[in-house]
């Protein structure tokens, strides 16, 4: 399995990806959503088209941006407590496709 990441700071506008815990590169994008919209978010595709052929497992979103030790950590662990404390703390959805249900917080 491959964990990917994608970090964005609102407040310094940095986008960060990460594959398996290691940052692959970063940037500063000029456009960037609101953090407030009605616009729904797609995991995995689009409205449109483009949409992700393959398998997906453990989705969240975060209140905050993660840091790379936080990411590193993440992926180190696989599931251990301090991803567990990390739900608890920050966490804003949570989707694990281990049942189904999706977990808002």
């Amino acid at each position: 399995w491959n964990m990917v990441t994608c970090s964005f700071d609102v407040n310094s506008r940095q986008r960060v990806l990460y594959v398996n815990g290691v940052q692959q590169c970063s940037d500063n994008p000029t456009s960037v959503l609101s953090s407030v919209n009605s616009w729904p978010l797609y995991i995995g595709g689009a409205s449109c088209c483009n949409s992700y052929q393959g398998s997906m497992d453990d989705v969240r979103v975060y209140s905050r941006a993660l840091s790379a030790s936080e990411v590193s950590a993440v992926y180190t662990t696989r599931g251990g407590d301090y991803v567990k404390e990390l739900y608890r703390s920050d966490a804003v959805f949570w989707l694990p496709f281990d049942d189904d249900n999706a977990y808002q917080y």
